[in-house]
């Protein structure tokens, strides 16, 4: 990557990237620790970071740093013996005070995840087009026809050639980028405002890598907080890349222009 144009902390201090509560997204004070066997591992420390509606944001830092731990706290799926304190601020609301109903309706209709590994995140028993057109009839309430009818123009959508038909495909008839492509037409059917997405070109040779990135860089009208190791993706997709290291925030680099 370039040059990074960064915030950097002091010894011993935090990097503050959060300003306020009408933030679209603003995390303030986040801490997640985990017991396990009478040890405490502290996985987050103190994160503080808003994001505006529509913004593109990366996150890269090395394995265990805390990247995939944010984005199960955003989502609210952290194991039982996670300890979380801070407040996560989602349109102005602390998800971390709702109730588990009131988060249910939040999480795949408003707030989409596309899991790390499409070939594990799709159940290889079910058709692909069933998995894309079940967040449509939970979340919008569709009927079976009129579902998967969306999902044909949302993988469609996503550049499946013959989409009509590859939805009575099963996952093993899928390539890696098209199962990728797949996952991220399954965050799109709940129509959800905030898309959070887990090394999205992991494992992808450079041209599915670009397939992606261009569908990433398609939607604009999304609010987009993906987490990644691959430099290239994060530099060309993101308009700030923030850096987590051993828990913590230590730079937050805007994109250059």
């Amino acid at each position: 990557m370039k040059d990074l144009k960064h915030h950097t902390s002091e010894a011993g201090s935090a990097v503050v990237v959060c300003s306020s509560e009408s933030d679209f997204l603003s995390i303030r004070g986040l801490g997640v620790k985990f017991r396990n066997a009478g040890r405490t591992i502290q996985a987050l420390d103190k994160i503080d970071l808003s994001i505006k509606k529509r913004e593109k944001v990366a996150i890269i830092g090395e394995t265990g740093s805390g990247k995939s731990v944010l984005l199960l706290a955003l989502l609210r799926l952290l194991p039982a013996n996670a300890q979380i304190s801070g407040r996560i601020y989602y349109k102005g609301k602390d998800i971390l005070k709702l109730g588990d109903d009131g988060m249910r309706q939040i999480r795949g209709k408003e707030i989409a995840y596309v899991p790390q590994g499409a070939g594990n995140a799709l159940n290889p028993a079910l058709k692909i087009g069933f998995q894309v057109a079940e967040p449509l009839r939970v979340h919008s309430g569709l009927k079976k026809a009129p579902a998967l009818k969306r999902a044909v123009i949302l993988l469609d959508k996503m550049g499946i050639e013959e989409a009509e038909k590859r939805v009575s495909d099963y996952p093993h008839q899928y390539s890696g980028g098209m199962k990728e492509r797949a996952l991220v037409a399954m965050a799109l059917a709940g129509e959800a405002d905030l898309i959070l997405a887990d090394e999205p070109v992991k494992g992808l040779d450079w041209g599915k890598r670009e397939e992606i990135l261009r569908i990433f860089q398609g939607l604009n009208s999304k609010t987009i907080l993906t987490i990644t190791h691959d430099l290239w993706f994060a530099e060309r997709f993101a308009q700030r890349v923030v850096v987590i290291y051993a828990s913590k925030i230590v730079e937050v680099a805007p994109q250059e222009t």
